[in-house]
């Protein structure tokens, strides 16, 4: 499987990573690792996690301090990463 991200789960990730290195830069760095390595690999694991909407799952990583919202497109064989949000973020508007 392919794995792809949204201009929003882009911009989600650099603000993540901007917010974090502010006052930590070594922890910034790494949380965006690992965020990025947990999502690239779901191109092997894609429907481990939960689906918690109309083909929406949930992927919690960092210590479950951050999750990944993605769609899976098996006809086309690509993992889409939709949102990358703080767990305290109210993610109810990317459920349907």
């Amino acid at each position: 499987m392919k794995v792809s991200y949204s201009d929003m789960a882009i911009g989600q990730l650099d603000n993540i990573f901007q917010y974090i290195s502010q006052e930590r830069p070594n922890i910034a760095k790494k949380v965006y690792t690992e965020i990025v390595n947990a999502a690239n690999g779901l191109s092997r694991n894609y429907k481990l996690y939960r689906l918690i909407g109309d083909n929406i799952r949930l992927m919690p990583v960092y210590k479950g301090k951050f999750r990944v919202l993605y769609d899976v497109d098996e006809v086309n064989q690509e993992v889409h990463i939709q949102i990358i949000q703080h767990h305290s973020q109210d993610m109810t508007q990317h459920i349907s």
